[in-house]
């Protein structure tokens, strides 16, 4: 499931913690995350921010699932961020990446789109990146903000029970 062919017209800075909810599809089976591909604007060293996956409570994140990592950022391109295994997420159920700068003094500048759709070559039923995103504009800070841009993002993995492994969601 993707969004990248969504026009960039947003940048996403990230002074804190930035989150985009996506939601699962309805395949009993359930899904194997392997995958979470982010675009960078500005070039950012890998100590300096943590990915990772979360559950979801409500509209907010619950509980972490996974830390993502990547070797190196690439500019204007995906990064490929894996998780140390793949990620077995729930039909129907949403989950949230969450990147979040690691000091105060740093910051990140990530690709967004206004646009509310996915790229919907091969994609099934029920899978979404949720409208919008929410932060915490600071680090340190408690205060979640709504956030109207969607990050661009690709989820890449395979639907359980199955061997094939797609590009795009399942």
């Amino acid at each position: 499931m993707s969004n990248w062919s969504q026009s960039t017209n947003a940048t996403l800075l990230v002074e804190g913690e930035q989150l985009q909810s996506f939601t699962t599809g309805t395949k009993n089976e359930g899904f194997l995350l392997t995958q979470i591909d982010l675009h960078f604007v500005l070039n950012a060293s890998v100590d300096k921010f943590i990915v990772d996956l979360w559950t979801n409570v409500g509209t907010r994140p619950g509980s972490r699932l996974a830390t993502l990592t990547t070797s190196s950022v690439a500019l204007n391109e995906a990064t490929e961020f894996t998780p140390k295994n793949p990620v077995a997420l729930t039909p129907s159920s949403q989950y949230f990446v969450r990147i979040a700068v690691t000091n105060p003094e740093d910051f990140l500048i990530l690709k967004a789109t206004k646009s509310d759709n996915e790229d919907r070559l091969n994609q099934p039923t029920g899978w979404e990146i949720d409208d919008g995103s929410i932060k915490i504009p600071k680090l340190g800070s408690t205060n979640w903000l709504d956030e109207p841009n969607v990050l661009k993002m690709r989820v890449i993995g395979q639907r359980l029970g199955s061997n094939e492994v797609r590009e795009e969601e399942p």
